[in-house]
């Protein structure tokens, strides 16, 4: 493969916590070891001249991201997190994992999520402490070897007695994240900017735990558009509408909105507001609406309970929709007739332009109605996420 386009995408992109120590020598010397130990093995066992990528710079307050970095996450195959007790509390990392994940999100085009992001333990963990979205996945293959299940890969690489360990879990992580790449495929992505992307790992206190989240679609299906409207955005139900049309064109807002919240390490509950039931239990609810929507008489009343009703409401307009755009100023006064109280409160949005921006703002109201049924629900919380197990050899 070496010379093809794919060969100058790398197999791996790792992310990990900067120390930032000054001690006169280099603080990240001991993930630059690593980094370099798995890119040779990988590049032995594929030819790839461009195994991996690790970003080497500091990145400070008012510092603009690079552009390698940016250019790595769009093409990299695999996504290695580099575990510790500070990783999910880094700013830059969960920016980092949130761009993969949009990646994953347009590649599976509404099925299922690739497996794409594997990570390893630099240092042991509480799996207690770990959230959702890191807690579904295999921290330790089978086949590790138990020294790097009980010490991470630091303590591995620290104790000379673990030398040989240590190449082993090597050897063995630079084939499962080559078996991931090549299976999965991933596709090229789009370069993202990182600095008004939102951290994956926001609000994470309110995120210890897996949430039932209802997506609510308020919105207009080819029986129900109002005149002047053209048929292009929307489908058969409601759950088919597509504000955006950006590719992948199958996926619908819902859809995406569904696999966002699974990235999250919740899970998603698609209601459409006309039909849905009037005693449901009571979760956190994000209610996304077609402006369009305000122009079909019979769903005037659900709006307008929905206003007392609905914490986080969030209100996509794609600038490129020449007829919204056009009509902008008399939906933007129904919609402040019918959900004034909703559109003020916080995480709500309106007038969100473009998908990249969507899942920015759609993310942060998922966490704001979160934040809200836990601070006010009188409801038991939900049950714990189960614990990652360890599996030793021979399981």
């Amino acid at each position: 493969m070496t010379g093809s386009a794919d060969d100058q995408r790398p197999y791996f992109f790792l992310s990990y916590v900067r120390h930032g120590l000054n001690d006169g020598l280099d603080p990240d010397r001991w993930v630059t070891k690593l980094f370099n130990d798995l890119w040779q093995d990988i590049h032995v066992l594929t030819g790839c001249t461009n195994p991996g990528f690790m970003d080497r710079e500091q990145l400070k307050v008012g510092v603009e991201w690079s552009e390698e970095l940016s250019v790595a996450l769009a093409g990299c195959r695999v996504f290695l997190p580099l575990y510790s007790p500070r990783y999910f509390l880094s700013e830059y990392c969960g920016k980092e994992w949130a761009a993969f994940s949009e990646r994953l999100i347009r590649h599976s085009v509404g099925g299922s999520t690739p497996a794409a992001i594997i990570p390893a333990l630099w240092t042991p963990m509480d799996f207690d402490e770990l959230p959702p979205l890191a807690g579904t996945r295999q921290l330790v293959q089978a086949d590790f070897p138990r020294h790097y299940q009980a010490e991470g890969f630091y303590g591995i690489m620290k104790l000379g007695r673990f030398r040989e360990a240590y190449k082993q879990t090597v050897l063995r992580l630079a084939k499962a994240i080559i078996e991931a790449a090549e299976s999965t495929n991933l596709s090229q992505g789009e370069q993202v900017n990182l600095a008004a992307l939102p951290s994956a790992f926001e609000g994470l206190q309110h995120r210890l735990q897996r949430q039932q989240v209802r997506l609510t679609i308020a919105a207009c299906d080819l029986d129900t558009l109002p005149p002047g409207r053209s048929p292009y955005y929307y489908g058969r139900i409601v759950q088919e509408w597509n504000p955006y049309r950006t590719p992948p064109d199958g996926v619908s807002l819902a859809r995406y909105a569904e696999q966002v919240v699974g990235l999250m390490g919740h899970q998603a509950e698609i209601r459409d507001l006309r039909t849905r039931p009037k005693d449901e239990a009571q979760k956190p609810d994000v209610l996304l609406v077609d402006a369009w929507v305000t122009g079909h008489p019979d769903l005037n009343e659900e709006l307008r309970a929905a206003d007392e009703e609905f914490r986080v409401v969030v209100v996509p307009v794609n600038e490129d929709d020449a007829e919204t755009v056009a009509a902008q100023e008399r939906l933007d006064e129904k919609l402040g007739a019918l959900l004034g109280r909703c559109l003020q409160r916080p995480g709500s949005a309106r007038r969100v332009p473009t998908l990249t921006q969507f899942r920015s703002r759609f993310v942060g109201a998922v966490n704001e109605a979160i934040k809200q049924y836990l601070r006010t629900a009188p409801v038991a919380a939900p049950p714990p996420a189960p614990r990652p197990r360890l599996l030793g050899p021979g399981h």
